[in-house]
């Protein structure tokens, strides 16, 4: 027991203090029942005041578990027509990318920016980490656009038309690439 203590403390300390970390170290049938217990408590009408911290308290257990898609579940059903909501909505569509979700992450990004417009990191995240992520770089130029007229924050938007920029030139190039080397490939 000693041994196995000793070790999750050198875990700790080479991985970092996080919340991924300790829990790796629990018992994953008492890490289930916590997360049964939590849900339980959310959808059993608590007081607002404790329903939302409950909701915190869930949220991050499932993010640190890497249960992405329940986590963005979580945040989307707990988002009220608030900045705040904002907020929760943008971090359920980081949470779809981690899975790849793109699709989801889209509506997330889309009910943000309309409960938000002033976050220039909205619009940088779906011109970004969304349209361009699948090549579709004229709507990433749409969104980077709107984000100009409208985001206070004009940094992440100023940083997405760069990386929209990167993106575009890196698929031009590979693009290129590819089609130089078909026909060296069908000629032989």
């Amino acid at each position: 027991r000693q041994h196995d203590d000793a070790r999750a403390q050198l875990r700790l300390l080479a991985d970092g203090d996080s919340a991924a970390t300790r829990m790796a170290v629990l018992d994953p049938v008492l890490l289930d029942a916590v997360v049964r217990g939590l849900q339980r408590a959310v959808t059993d009408g608590l007081p607002a005041a404790l329903r939302g911290a409950t909701a915190d308290d869930l949220i991050a257990l499932l993010e640190a578990r890497g249960d992405w898609a329940e986590a963005a579940s979580t945040l989307w059903a707990e988002a009220e027509p608030t900045a705040v909501g904002a907020a929760k909505l943008a971090r359920a569509a980081r949470n779809y990318l981690h899975i790849d979700d793109r699709a989801s992450a889209e509506a997330a990004l889309l009910a943000a920016l309309r409960q938000n417009p002033d976050q220039g990191e909205l619009y940088r995240m779906l011109a970004v980490d969304v349209y361009a992520a699948q090549g579709d770089f004229p709507t990433a130029d749409q969104v980077l656009a709107a984000g100009q007229d409208n985001a206070i924050d004009m940094l992440p938007v100023y940083l997405g038309v760069t990386d929209v920029i990167a993106r575009r030139e890196r698929a031009r190039v590979e693009h290129a690439v590819v089609t130089e080397t078909t026909p060296l490939a069908s000629a032989r």
